[in-house]
């Protein structure tokens, strides 16, 4: 399994954490589901929308995306959600501001459930490991990207398998900026262009690593919400395609 072209020409790989590793995506979908599933007997405006799925990737995405750019803070806030909640809930659907605090309450505390890793992730970090240092950049709220690297592997908790792990919150800088991608480099005390960095999304992930100097590689999986383009050294559709670079 693998490539020793790969290990030759590399001396540490960083992960990104939401939809590259963690399934985080689904678990967001399948926590709205959870929450809004009496819905759509109760409310006749619902039935424009064919799935939960639809609603979370089309005005709920909007509303947080919305909610993004009126914000001065690059880091990721709930507030967020609650502003898409309101929206979409109160102004659109009509339904109290009491109902609409209620349901993101609860969709807040339902996705957690629903986290798990992707099939080929396993395989990969304990192969890998076992041959260079890992490392893992993710922007996030700390208690929730906590929940993610908590995750069982192995026997062990998924944060176990890096030498370092940075969250964004706590260091104080987000992907793209390229410091956050240095202070890891740093830390695993390698040169940026002896380290791969992979991930899902072609401007925090890609551009970021790119900037840091470092061998920027596109995870692309299928179910990808991020069409591109990515100006990426290397590009995959999985974990395992990684390890048959060269």
């Amino acid at each position: 399994m693998g490539s020793s072209l790969l290990f030759e020409k590399v001396h540490a790989i960083i992960f990104d954490l939401d939809d590259t590793l963690v399934n985080s995506q689904t678990a967001w979908h399948k926590g709205f589901d959870e929450v809004i599933v009496d819905l759509w007997e109760q409310n006749a405006k619902i039935s424009d929308f064919k799935s939960a799925e639809a609603i979370y990737e089309g005005p709920i995405r909007k509303g947080i995306e919305n909610a993004q750019k009126l914000s001065s803070n690059s880091e990721w806030n709930d507030e967020y959600i609650d502003s898409a909640f309101k929206d979409f809930f109160g102004n659109y659907l009509g339904l109290t501001e009491t109902s609409c605090i209620n349901l993101v309450t609860r969709y807040k505390k339902a996705w957690p459930k629903h986290l798990a890793l992707f099939a080929d992730v396993r395989s990969v970090i304990e192969y890998c490991s076992d041959k260079i240092p890992l490392g893992l950049i993710t922007n996030g709220l700390t208690q929730d990207q906590n929940l993610k690297l908590n995750i069982e592997v192995g026997g062990k908790k998924l944060r176990d398998y890096f030498d370092v792990c940075l969250i964004s919150e706590e260091v104080g800088i987000t992907k793209p900026n390229e410091e956050i991608f240095k202070i890891a480099c740093s830390a695993l005390k390698i040169e940026p262009n002896k380290i791969m960095f992979v991930g899902d999304n072609p401007y925090d992930d890609v551009e970021g690593a790119n900037n840091a100097g470092m061998i920027s590689v596109w995870l692309n999986r299928p179910a990808n919400r991020f069409s591109g383009p990515a100006e990426a050294k290397y590009e995959i559709q999985s974990l395992e395609e990684l390890l048959s670079v060269n």
